[in-house]
Formats: structure tokens, sequence, C-alpha cells
């Protein structure tokens, strides 16, 4: 495929800018419509150079869609360019779920808003259920893969740490690896992969985000701005991004797990955070904005105004620590990947990994599942319950459908039914 002249930094901005506005629909629907514009409408981008831009992201952890326009903006105009992609990515949904959690901290409770979240949670449902089955039907291809997947559901369900259930992953992708070694793989070696030129570049990247990972708690430090409690907030969410592999879906239960075991939120308040993240253009794990609204919220409880302040602060804490990693991944790995290409080796140890992830996607299921229950009671609320199902089967013979559409759509049933 011959390729149109690579556009001026401009007119790339201009495309960044848009997308962060209409990519609604998840990572599955915003990869695809960065496959759509880029590589079949404007062609700046071959079909080759995407998919290793997306092998690259999906391997990583954090968002794999906002790392994908991070890592196509450096390919059109290097690392300026990578940035502002990654940057226009996120920025109009960190407005948009600001607004919702000043909203729902205020008027969280009036009526109206309560039966707008009741009716949100089929859609919820709907939506993961669907996109869960969809992944596990393209990618546990084989027993081995369906097996580990089981396997990383139960241990997540029963609460062993993420952390090992990834290593345990790679482990056993590294077995499956040894039985098919490729003579290309064998041949590899570190002066091949780098030169002198690449390890200033990686020290320099490196330097100037751990900088940026220390200034704003070193800000707040010496401030006395509530340090003890933001210090907490930049250690969670830290931990979101560096062990989130597997995109949104892989980092919501670890969100959810962990700020329903500190108490910071309740299930019904993390539910209607995914609700509302759904209704929002940009990566789904942009859910952490209002998480960090309402977990500051929940947990400082200043005698003055600044509480809306304090809430503020700790959504874009959230945002900081949670996307940081993944400029961080993109800018090292970028370069690496082009020069390379793919390693099979690799392919095949992250095939494990991803087994394992779409069990804790599952879980995540399961997790909506209970929502809808009363009270932990084991008791189904029947107009939920439709609503789910007509909602999946919407999405499921209409795929062209709007997700924030059905999403609205269910909000608004609920406010006429509850």
């Amino acid at each position: 495929m011959d390729l149109s002249p690579r556009p001026s930094f401009k007119e790339a901005f201009k495309y960044w800018h848009r997308l962060g506005w209409v990519s609604f629909g998840g990572p599955v629907a915003q990869v695809a419509m960065m496959h759509e514009d880029l590589v079949e409408k404007k062609r700046w981008i071959d079909e080759e150079q995407y998919r290793r831009a997306l092998t690259l992201c999906t391997l990583l952890p954090g968002p794999e869609a906002q790392q994908l326009a991070t890592y196509l903006g450096w390919v059109l105009h290097g690392s300026l360019g990578g940035l502002c992609a990654g940057l226009l990515f996120i920025v109009p949904s960190v407005f948009i779920l600001l607004t919702f959690a000043f909203l729902f901290v205020h008027f969280g409770q009036l009526n109206l808003i309560s039966s707008f979240l009741f009716g949100l949670k089929p859609a919820v449902f709907a939506f993961i259920s669907l996109a869960t089955i969809k992944i596990a039907k393209k990618n546990l291809l084989q027993d081995k893969q369906l097996w580990l997947a089981i396997a990383a559901f139960f241990l997540a369900l029963l609460h062993v740490s993420y952390i090992v259930i990834f290593l345990g992953a790679i482990g056993i992708g590294y077995m499956w690896s040894r039985t098919i070694q490729s003579d290309y793989s064998r041949s590899l070696t570190l002066h091949s992969l780098f030169n002198k030129q690449d390890l200033y570049y990686v020290l320099l990247v490196m330097a100037l985000v751990a900088f940026s990972w220390i200034l704003p708690i070193t800000l707040i430090t010496m401030m006395h701005f509530q340090a003890a409690w933001f210090h907490k907030l930049t250690l969670f969410f830290t931990g979101t991004a560096l062990f989130s592999f597997g995109g949104a879906y892989t980092v919501l239960p670890y969100v959810w797990s962990g700020v329903t075991a500190k108490h910071w939120l309740t299930n019904n308040e993390m539910i209607s955070a995914l609700a509302l993240g759904e209704t929002t253009p940009g990566p789904l794990i942009m859910v952490v904005a209002f998480v960090g609204f309402l977990a500051t919220w929940n947990q400082i409880h200043p005698v003055d105004l600044s509480q809306n302040w304090f809430a503020l602060v700790g959504s874009l804490i959230a945002v900081w620590y949670t996307f940081l990693p993944s400029f961080l991944g993109v800018f090292l790995g970028a370069p690496l990947v082009e020069r390379l290409g793919g390693l099979p080796d690799f392919k095949i140890i992250f095939s494990a990994l991803f087994s394992a992830v779409v069990g804790m996607m599952f879980l995540l299921v399961l997790r909506t599942t209970g929502t809808m229950l009363h009270a932990g009671h084991w008791q189904v609320d029947f107009i939920q319950l439709m609503m789910a199902m007509l909602a999946f089967f919407l999405l499921w013979k209409k795929p062209q459908f709007p997700v924030w559409a059905v999403v609205i759509c269910c909000g608004l049933v609920g406010i006429f039914v509850h």
C-alpha cells in the first residue's frame, strides 16, 4: 500500500484533538477507529507498522488505545508528536469526568441521579460481558490458553496478588516458547539491540519521567497539602499503572478491588464510575479521574469549602500517575520495536500473559453481576436483569450501535422505571 505524504504537525494535531472528543466505545472501538482513519483513509501509517504498534501497546501495562495513539504520534512526528497525541487523547475525558464527579458528590443522592445510575448498571454489565466473550473467543484458541485463563480467574477470585498471577503467566509463556524457539531469537545479542546513542536516549527519557513522577508529590509535601493522603493515592495509582497488563479490563478489577478493600469507595460507587466512564470519550481507564475525586472526597473532610479543591487534586493525581508510565513504556519501546519488527518468543510469552488477562476479565463480569443483587443476599432485581439482557442483545446484534447511546438510554429507562 502506497502511503500518503507525511502530514504536517498542525494537520496531525487537529486529528488527535478531534479523536479525543469522538473516541467513544472503549479500547476495541478506539483501536479500530485509528486503524480506519490512519491506515485505510488517510494512509499516514502502513499496515505492518500499525500491527507492530498495537503489539507493543497491548503488551505494555496501561491503556492500550492511549498508548497506541502515543506510538503513532511518535511515528509521525517524533517525541513531540507522541506527547501531543497521548495527551489530546485523554484531556477531553478528564474534563468531562471531573464534571460528572462534582455532580455526583453534590447531587448523587437525589432521586433523579440515583434512578439514572440504577439504569446504568445493566448497560455496563452488557458491555463488559460482550467484550469479554468476544476477546475470549478470539484469543483462547488452544486448550492450554483456556486452562490458564480459568486458573487466573480462580486465583484472582481468591485474592491472589495480580503480580503473582502475571509473573506465573510469564513463566508459563516462557516454557511454551522453549518448545518452539526460533533460530532468529537465538541470534539476538544485546549489541544488536542497542548502540551508544540509544543508551543516551533511554537515560534521557527515564530521567524526564522520574522527574515528572517526583515533582507533584514533592510540591504537595512541601506545602503540607494533606501529604499523607496524597502519598497513598500516588503509590496506589502508580501500582495501577505498572501492573495493569492487558489494558483497561485488567486495570478495572485491580482498581475495584483496591479502593473497595481500602474502603475508599463502595461497590455501588465503583459501578457508577464504570457507567459514567462508558459515556465519555477517551480510554475506559479514565474512570480513575472519577475514582480519585470521589476517594479524596470521602477521605478528607475539611471544615471549609476547600473539599472540592482537595478532590480535584486527588483526581489529577490519579490521572497523572496512571498515565505517566504509559508514556515511558511507549517512548522506550517504540524505537526498539520499529528496529526489530517483532520477536517470535516475545509473542508466545504475551499469548500466555493475555490468557491470564482474559480470565481476570471474567472476574470483572462477576463483580458487575454482584452489583445487581440486593444487599448481597442473592436477590436479583428483575428489572435490571431484563435491561441487561436487552442491552446485551442489542450490542451483540447491532455492533455498529454506539455504546454510549446504549448507556444513556438505559439511564433514561432507569429514571422512568425507578
